[in-house]
């Protein structure tokens, strides 16, 4: 569930969804072949082979989120799982640009995003049914083709995400501002 490379210069990051790249043999043979040396490590295997949110947390325009495929996770290839909010919701979240600046802004300015502070609102039923249908349609259409610009979808999903969070018009633009500050060449 790595995101593969960003196409900074074209404007779009690893974002809502990716194809699987990277495989690994997990057949019964090759993991009692990994248990068996030295350096092997299974951390939380009881979460291995469950669909979450993937997401990268390191570098510049981190953190970005994808839907996880469900396989083996280590600690450049991390997950969030939710029992309270359904994938395609928490993703539309987590991925919005108030999420970004929550997490660039207030929680750490660097290279790495945590994500232990990130303020989640729970939406309304009519909120999550927004939330989702803008989040399945970028998916869908990023499935027929990995290169598609998603970035009007966000915009929408900008504004159910702003209107949940009660953002007034004068804190949307600075939001916008502040996105096309740190990251114009993805405006």
């Amino acid at each position: 569930d790595k995101a593969g490379a960003s196409d900074i210069e074209g404007g779009l990051l690893p974002l809502f969804w990716r194809p699987v790249e990277f495989y690994v043999d997990w057949s019964r043979d090759a993991v009692l072949e990994m248990k068996g040396l030295a350096s092997s490590v299974f951390r939380n295997p009881q979460f291995y082979f469950r669909q979450g949110i993937s997401f990268s947390n390191t570098g510049i325009y981190s953190p970005t989120f994808r839907l996880g495929h469900g396989g083996v996770f280590d600690q450049t290839g991390s997950n969030v799982f939710c029992d309270v909010l359904d994938r395609e919701v928490l993703l539309g979240i987590l991925s919005s640009t108030l999420l970004k600046y929550f997490g660039k802004s207030f929680i750490n300015h660097g290279v790495h995003a945590q994500l232990d502070d990130l303020p989640i609102v729970i939406p309304s039923p009519e909120e999550e049914t927004k939330i989702r249908e803008i989040v399945n349609k970028i998916i869908a259409e990023q499935k027929k083709d990995t290169t598609f610009d998603y970035r009007e979808n966000l915009k929408e999903l900008d504004q159910v995400i702003e209107a949940m969070y009660l953002i007034t018009p004068e804190e949307s633009d600075e939001l916008n501002s502040w996105y096309r500050r740190h990251y114009p060449r993805l405006t």
